[in-house]
């Protein structure tokens, strides 16, 4: 009762990176009680991107990362990635430059993935989308209600 929802910010500087938004719809991996409230959280996201007109696109719940507790318990949630080992597509190069075929990150979970393995201009464009919604989130009436929390 005391958590309203979660938000996810995983491997924001990609190297190779594409802007990516936790599909909130996907009810594969969470549970009907939740799938209305992620779906909230994963607009709020993408409105923000095409409000700066920048491309994002969304990517499955796999339940692979910190937000999967909160799906299995019903909690609403949400967030964002840059990619890890999945290779980027052609299609995914034409919107956000990079490299087809070669991972999103290189050096996900190997000796080489530190503080030089940044994609700095992604960076500060995840951080202000993880900021401005956060913000907004936090000072939205009735916010429970519109996640249609249990």
């Amino acid at each position: 009762d005391d958590i309203a929802l979660n938000l996810n910010f995983d491997m924001l500087a990609s190297p190779n990176w594409a802007r990516q938004v936790y599909n909130g719809t996907d009810a594969s991996n969470q549970l009907p009680s939740s799938v209305e409230g992620s779906g909230y959280i994963m607009w709020r996201f993408l409105r923000h991107f095409e409000s700066r007109g920048l491309a994002s696109h969304r990517v499955a719940f796999t339940g692979r990362s910190d937000y999967g507790p909160f799906l299995e318990a019903g909690i609403p949630a949400g967030g964002l990635a840059t990619g890890a080992e999945v290779l980027k597509t052609m299609r995914q190069r034409q919107s956000y430059g990079g490299f087809a075929n070669v991972a999103f990150d290189p050096c996900y979970h190997m000796p080489c993935d530190d503080h030089l393995n940044i994609g700095w201009g992604v960076y500060e464009d995840m951080v202000d989308a993880a900021g401005a919604v956060l913000f907004d989130l936090a000072t939205t009436p009735g916010l429970r209600d519109k996640l249609r929390f249990p």
